[in-house]
């Protein structure tokens, strides 16, 4: 498989220049590339967002001519329910291994979020 979506938990177990890493550019919207050893992690991040009613999320992948094209969504929080107002940095960290074209779908962003630097 061309990536993979590193959960929570595991996480916990990557090494720690990795989860050095995360932490810095978590709370930092964009895309962000790190490499370590062998390995290419992929960071989207959302940046501040006011309660846990904001994620994101991968709806489609498919390959293109110039890598993998991966389709994400950003969720918004469910209109009528009562979210508490807490801090969140909404990410999702990825394992990567080939390209990735990252195209955003979302009401209040454009698609060149998420694009390389």
């Amino acid at each position: 498989m061309a990536y993979r979506v590193i959960s929570l938990e595991e996480q916990r177990n990557l090494p720690p220049s990795v989860v050095r890493w995360l932490e810095e550019h978590k709370s930092i919207k964009g895309r962000h590339d790190f490499y370590w050893l062998e390995k290419q992690y992929l960071l989207l991040s959302l940046g501040y967002r006011p309660s846990p009613g904001y994620q994101l999320h991968i709806c489609k992948s498919e390959q293109g001519k110039d890598g993998l094209n991966l389709i994400v969504e950003e969720t918004t929080p469910q209109q009528g329910f009562v979210y508490p107002q807490i801090v969140m940095y909404p990410y999702l960290l990825l394992e990567v291994t080939e390209p990735v074209n990252i195209h955003l779908i979302s009401a209040n962003e454009r698609s060149h979020l998420f694009q390389p630097k």
